[in-house]
């Protein structure tokens, strides 16, 4: 329920800046078609305001779950990669080219962005207690949570243009927004349950939610890069 009061509050905003605009502000709503087809798959719908002649704001959130991802099969090799929840988001700075501003918000621009995710699941697991020498001395199941954590910042350069000019010569309300990006990334894979003792012995497999270079119970930093795409409606 709390998944879909923020996609009502990012409605909320658009329908709200849609009916106080004046002529002098730019508002987009997007579309991010790739999120459909990332490993971690969800539906992301996004904002973006120009807060000066070529400065602008950008916010995006989105849910899935792994149950409709495209990249797995019904077998039961990939249950066990099914059912868990994807929650995103990602803000962004933006500043478009001086040259450009009679033509916003088609151009190039220099972007900072703030991305996050979350991917998680209920899964109970097997936990060995009162490890000595790497034995455990007993094995308890108990109800947990699987959980991936994402966090990264990017640096990105891109460009937004009109598409279909040949068929919307009246009213130009479609574009595209191309980018790439480098930047860092902390990710935190683990496994949530009551009782959690430092000297747990914890039995299952980190690939299970795509992160695969991740150590288990720890945040590790990656070098992290970007590349998308981005259907917009001038509002």
């Amino acid at each position: 329920m709390k998944y879909r009061l923020l996609f009502l509050l990012l409605f909320c905003i658009v329908a709200e800046s849609r009916a106080s605009r004046d002529t002098t502000t730019i508002h987009l709503l997007k579309l991010n078609p790739f999120s459909l087809i990332d490993f971690d798959n969800s539906f992301n719908l996004g904002y973006e305001r120009f807060i000066t002649r070529n400065k602008s704001l950008q916010a995006e959130a989105g849910y899935g779950n792994t149950n409709f991802n495209l990249w797995m099969d019904l077998d039961d090799n990939d249950q066990q990669y099914r059912g868990f929840h994807v929650v995103k988001f990602r803000t962004e700075y933006r500043q478009y080219k001086l040259s450009q501003m009679e033509r916003l918000p088609d151009g190039a621009y220099f972007g900072v962005e703030l991305y996050g995710k979350s991917v998680f699941k209920n899964d109970p697991m097997r936990v060995g207690r009162g490890v000595i020498a790497g034995t455990p001395q007993y094995w308890e199941y108990v109800d947990a949570t699987r959980r991936k954590n994402v966090l990264a910042a990017h640096i990105k350069l891109g460009t937004q243009f009109y598409v279909m000019d040949d068929f919307l010569k009246k009213k130009r309300r479609l574009l595209a927004d191309i980018f790439l990006g480098l930047g860092v990334r902390v990710v935190d894979n683990h496994y949530d349950y009551e009782n959690k003792r430092p000297d747990d012995f914890q039995t299952w497999d980190r690939r299970v939610t795509f992160a695969n270079l991740a150590p288990p119970n720890r945040a590790t930093p990656y070098v992290s890069a970007v590349l998308g795409f981005k259907l917009c409606y001038l509002l």
